[in-house]
């Protein structure tokens, strides 16, 4: 018998920027109207050109996981050997006086404007905002031409929990919440809000667009992420809530023109009778979405206090599986919210979820069929456990994470020294197939 090895390599560079369930993202500019980014040199709020954010690199270690987590009966010689190292988390972003750094989001362009070839341009979104929908929107973000090995640039008045880079290259970015809709043909249409940019993510056009819904759909919201479809157009997972219901559903919206307008084209999991006496179910919302290795659709949806669950879809997202706990786990180690889900180059599943801390779960054969290696990725004492997870280069992950959110601290009077701020870490994951043959 001889054992033959493949491995993996990928590393993941965390920086943690949450942002809210119920925030709200619009930007303060008119229709119209131009958002410029501005450079670290004339940047007043965080790190200006002198003090330039410089990640950790990535080959430079302090912790390491080799132990597998295996799903229960399942045995070691059937999974692969996977081992999760570490380094030191740095900020890349530290507010200062009264400013609130919480609730992040990031993503990651090709660009020809990086520091060397094969380097993304990556963006680390904040909010800037109290975490309320009664308040005015106020994003921020630090910008990396380098992979996110250091942040510079400053940008303000741009959503970005939805960023996509489109096939002409130009970015679109829709904003999280949309306005009252109309009854119209048979639907429910609600104005959404959404940004252009054609010079990758230096400026930003604002417009106005469309999303019909189901009728008598009471609201409508944009949390994470667009993918495409089969056929090239542009899926982006919802939720809301529908006139007869007192829980929330995610719902599953796709666009044929780009992201300029949309419709709901089925809802991924909505309330469950058995789940509606239980005190700690709020209903299904913070949907991710990601296309596996086989080609499904998986979704993984936070319950309020209640364990994350996942649902497939094998029609390109018309219709979806029983909504069911994801396996391989203990429910007690899959509370609670916001996760974030991405396959990445060499096809594994790699997830991030939050509260209580910040946890990492992989899917080694990238379908989610189970989920192993359960590891904390934040080791501090704070956090809103709201993560974001964006691949910079073929493997090499960028890993998002905050220091808390507003009703985290007492803010009356306001804490000294400022407690708000945007953390980053390096995770490298090494995947060792083994394969045995006579």
């Amino acid at each position: 018998m001889r054992i033959g090895k493949v491995i993996f390599r990928m590393i993941i560079l965390a920086a943690t920027l949450v942002l809210g369930a119920c925030s709200s993202f619009g930007s303060q500019k008119t229709p119209g109207s131009t958002i410029q980014g501005t450079t670290s040199e004339s940047t007043i709020e965080g790190p200006d050109a002198e003090d330039t954010v410089q990640g950790t690199d990535p080959e430079s270690i302090v912790q390491e996981t080799a132990e597998n987590t295996l799903p229960p009966g399942e045995k070691a010689s059937s999974m692969p050997k996977i081992t999760i190292k570490m380094s030191e988390i740095f900020t890349i972003e530290q507010a200062t006086d009264k400013q609130l750094r919480q609730f992040p989001f990031a993503f990651a362009i090709d660009s020809e404007q990086v520091k060397e070839p094969g380097q993304k341009k990556v963006f680390a979104g904040f909010a800037q905002h109290m975490d309320s929908v009664s308040v005015e929107s106020d994003q921020g973000a630090r910008v990396s031409y380098d992979g996110g090995l250091t942040f510079t640039e400053y940008l303000t008045g741009v959503p970005f929990n939805n960023v996509y880079q489109r096939e002409d290259k130009s970015l679109i970015s829709v904003d999280f919440k949309t306005s009252s809709g109309e009854e119209r043909d048979g639907k429910k249409v609600f104005k959404t809000l959404y940004f252009v940019s054609t010079d990758d993510g230096k400026t930003w056009n604002k417009h106005n667009g469309e999303i019909a819904a189901p009728p008598g759909t009471l609201s409508v919201y944009f949390h994470r992420g667009i993918i495409k479809a089969e056929d090239g157009a542009l899926l982006a997972p919802l939720y809301g809530r529908l006139a007869n219901e007192s829980k929330s559903r995610c719902m599953l919206a796709k666009s044929t023109d780009g992201g300029v307008n949309w419709e709901i084209i089925s809802t991924i999991a909505s309330t469950d009778y058995k789940l509606l006496n239980n005190p700690k179910f709020a209903g299904f919302s913070e949907a991710t979405v990601e296309r596996c290795a086989d080609g499904s659709l998986l979704a993984i949806m936070r319950l309020g206090q209640l364990p994350l669950h996942q649902c497939r879809s094998t029609d390109d997202g018309l219709t979806w599986s029983k909504p069911e706990v994801l396996p391989g786990q203990a429910e007690e180690d899959l509370l609670s919210v916001d996760p974030h889900l991405v396959r990445i180059s060499n096809g594994v599943l790699v997830l991030c979820y939050g509260r209580p801390g910040m946890k990492l779960l992989v899917s080694p054969d990238g379908n989610g069929e189970t989920w192993t290696n359960l590891t904390n990725v934040f080791t501090g004492e704070v956090t809103s456990g709201y993560p974001a997870i964006v691949e910079v280069s073929p493997n090499k992950l960028l890993l998002v994470g905050d220091t808390g959110a507003n009703w985290a601290y007492k803010l009356d009077p306001f804490p000294s020294p400022n407690p708000f701020s945007i953390w980053g870490r390096f995770i490298e994951i090494e995947i060792e197939e083994q394969e045995t043959g006579d």
